[in-house]
């Protein structure tokens, strides 16, 4: 039998708490508030295992962080909580949604957009591929923007 997960309350006190204690300028109940924003059920619980793994996780603008550490940090950020710090790509530096995974951290869509690439169907340059054919083939279509992140609408 498996083991009774941990109630949601207790994960999102424990984040609170460990908020508060790499922000000091933000409240408990204040910080719960934050917490609860940023994330929902499994999101908290990699919320709350970060923070605890990382305790500079707000402050040092790792691109490591997970996207409810990222969207956490700049709710806070957003608020004006000095010394947080929004985790920045991997690549180019930009502080913005980082939802792809890359050895050693996380990049923005534009970065991944730009060294995602491959021999285009059409031309046979290697280009960012943004569509495929039923055969597989690989195309590039120069007026396709890279997909948003949803994570998006809070910077």
């Amino acid at each position: 039998m498996r083991p009774k997960a941990e109630p949601l309350d207790s994960v999102l006190n424990r984040a609170a708490e460990r908020v508060v204690m790499q922000a000091p300028s933000v409240g408990l109940a204040q910080a719960r508030e934050f917490v609860s924003r940023a994330t929902r059920g499994p999101g908290l619980r990699q919320l709350e295992a970060h923070l605890r793994a990382y305790p500079d996780a707000l402050t040092s603008g790792s691109s490591i962080a997970p996207a409810p550490v990222q969207v956490l940090a700049a709710l806070l950020a957003g608020a004006g909580h000095e010394g947080v710090r929004i985790p920045a790509c991997r690549r180019c530096g930009a502080q913005k949604p980082l939802p792809n995974r890359v050895d050693g951290g996380s990049i923005c869509q534009r970065c991944r957009y730009l060294t995602h690439l491959a021999p285009c169907g059409d031309c046979g340059r290697n280009r960012p591929i943004n569509t495929r054919d039923e055969q597989a083939n690989r195309f590039a279509n120069p007026a396709a923007e890279p997909e948003t992140s949803v994570v998006q609408s809070v910077w």
